[in-house]
């Protein structure tokens, strides 16, 4: 088989690799058919992700097809089709014996410290393939993943349908927070951006939208909300600056989710915190959202057809990458077909 290796930071190629063999009686080979990139690929390759150890197959966004079972597979069987859950956990630390293995103390992400769904097969635990239907395509489920995270920070966050909702930076993770949120009943959701096209597709859901390149965002904020201030903010840029920025614009007794992450340390006065007495909270990965986001999935579909803007096969992924990388006003979701549609 084929497979995309990151040899060292902006070093990749192509490798001949043997198909990996099931080990243990709980696994499944699965063929890889359509895997997403994701702005953690682009950091690894940059050579900027802290955790990734290299050579690295990345991709944690992967789905496919299961072609062969173990023999103690009971809920699967070859041509389910299914999404990887690209985290390993330890199932013992104080983390996951409060059923959050996504931040265990020994975690493991598919594509960062082990190997991902860039290569055309990939053996996985039966409980980390999740059978998603046939009416859904390749291309489109590589969505399932990100959502799950849209549904960790929804569950975070704590919102509430009468809650007014802030979400900075509409990438395509603010744009599946912004779906998540309208999709669970949140009434009203202010975002900002600074790409006409992204702030387009957020109107086109029903957002309130601000220009962060012509329009005061702290100001306009105010103004949308009498002077109180969301109730629930998303920092989805994940800057020093939009963080900071999200401290101040939260109302009293609101909630401040950091989606994004960045190394550089914010300048953050307590007083921020205290005074208005915030909630700030962390989000990571999911913790058993794969379930629930797969049964609504097919309510989402309208937007993942509108946030997917590239597709490329696999014998042109190292084109892809510099296509997801290159910042391009139309630029939404790349993903990477290993196998079209029949």
């Amino acid at each position: 088989m084929k497979k995309l290796v990151v040899k060292a930071p902006y070093q990749m190629e192509f490798e001949e690799a043997p198909i990996p063999q099931i080990e243990t009686d709980t696994q499944a080979l699965v063929k890889v058919k359509a895997v997403g990139i994701c702005g953690s690929d682009i950091k690894i390759y940059h050579g900027k992700n802290t955790f990734a150890t290299y050579p690295r197959v990345l991709g944690h966004e992967a789905v496919g097809e299961v072609v062969k079972i173990g023999k103690g597979v009971t809920r699967l069987k070859p041509g389910d089709r299914v999404v990887l859950e690209p985290i390993v956990f330890c199932g013992k630390c104080y983390a996951c014996r409060h059923q959050r293995g996504n931040v265990c103390r020994h975690l493991q992400i598919r594509g960062i410290n082990i190997d991902g769904g860039y290569q055309e097969y990939i053996v996985a635990e039966e409980e980390k393939l999740h059978v998603f239907p046939t009416t859904i395509g390749w291309r489109e489920a590589v969505m399932m993943e990100p959502y799950t995270l849209g549904a960790q920070v929804a569950a975070r966050s704590g919102v509430r349908p009468d809650d007014v909702v802030f979400i900075s930076g509409l990438g395509p993770a603010g744009q599946v927070v912004l779906d998540t949120f309208f999709t669970i009943g949140v009434k009203k959701i202010i975002v900002s951006d600074m790409i006409a096209k992204r702030l387009e597709l957020a109107r086109e859901l029903g957002a309130i939208t601000i220009n962060a390149r012509e329009e005061d965002v702290e100001a306009r904020l105010k103004e949308l909300t009498d002077g109180e201030g969301p109730n629930v903010t998303i920092d989805c840029a994940g800057l020093p600056q939009t963080f900071e920025q999200a401290l101040r614009v939260t109302s009293q007794a609101g909630v401040v989710v950091p989606m994004g992450y960045t190394d550089t340390p914010a300048s953050v006065p307590t007083v921020l915190i205290g005074r208005k007495e915030l909630n700030v909270v962390g989000s990571r990965l999911e913790s058993h959202k794969f379930p629930g986001v797969i049964a609504d999935f097919e309510k989402h579909l309208p937007q993942i057809k509108r946030l997917i803007s590239h597709t490329y096969p696999f014998s042109r992924a190292q084109e892809a990458m510099e296509m997801a990388q290159s910042g391009r006003d139309d630029l939404g979701k790349v993903v990477i077909l290993l196998e079209e549609e029949p």
